[in-house]
């Protein structure tokens, strides 16, 4: 039995062999460096020094085209809003007001108003009851 066994493995040696083999003739043909590893960023992250570029290279466009995309880039970023409590709370405030009409102080009160106005129809210089 002990034949049999170091049968199958010299038999599965050699099927896997190559594999081994090429994994070590890839990490010696290309070698990783540590510092060829760039820093790992965050979208949206703004870099804290200038990079440029290790070669010179041309650009083809014209500085109206540069400029026109730049702007487009520009106008195609999204706003970043921040939530502020005080302007929340004076903009409700206002938007509650503003859906009283004028003399009425509590929505109830509008309501009451808006109901009479619906009886009645409006041209341009005068309010007129139907």
């Amino acid at each position: 039995m002990n034949t049999a066994w170091r049968a199958r493995a010299v038999f599965h040696f050699s099927r896997w062999i190559w594999v081994l083999g090429l994994a070590v003739l890839t990490e010696v043909s290309f070698p990783s460096s540590s510092t060829d590893i760039g820093p790992l960023l965050d979208p949206g992250a703004v870099a804290d020094r200038d990079v440029i570029a290790p070669f010179n290279f041309v650009v083809n466009k014209t500085d109206a085209e540069i400029e026109r995309e730049g702007a487009d880039l520009a106008a195609s970023v999204k706003p970043i809003y921040q939530f502020d409590q005080r302007m929340y709370d004076s903009a409700t405030t206002r938007a509650s007001r503003s859906r009283c009409p004028r003399g009425a102080t509590s929505p109830k009160a509008a309501s009451a108003r808006i109901s009479s106005a619906r009886s009645r129809t409006c041209s341009r210089r005068r309010c007129r009851s139907a």
